[in-house]
């Protein structure tokens, strides 16, 4: 198919002997591969992620889209524990009494107030 295929990061032909496909409907020339927010180069030695037709690196997409605390708003990372109440997700050390400020740990008993 090189030749054939249309780059999604220049929309230039793609006549060079190698392609990065990434999704069944998008390549990309190898050098055109890039995180759309950072610029990285997005090859074979770092981790891919796409939305929207765009390309980025893991740090990127989860800082732009990953699940963030409802309290301080930072990403959480694999290793986090979090608490859940609701639709909402916290740090540990995040989720705390509005009234008194202390944190609240798993089994204790609380009222959400919205």
């Amino acid at each position: 198919r090189p030749g054939l295929a249309l780059c999604a990061g220049c929309g230039g032909r793609i006549q060079d002997p190698f392609l990065l496909r990434v999704s069944p409907d998008l390549e990309w020339h190898v050098a055109c591969l890039k995180c759309a927010e950072c610029g990285q180069p997005l090859d074979e030695t770092c981790t891919c992620f796409l939305r929207d037709g765009k390309a980025y690196c893991k740090r990127d997409y989860s800082r732009l889209f990953g699940i963030k605390c409802a309290q301080c708003r930072a990403t959480f990372s694999s290793s986090d524990l979090v608490m859940r109440a609701r639709d909402h997700v916290y740090h540990l050390e995040c989720f705390r009494c509005a009234a008194c400020g202390r944190q609240l740990l798993p089994g204790d008993q609380f009222c959400l107030r919205e």
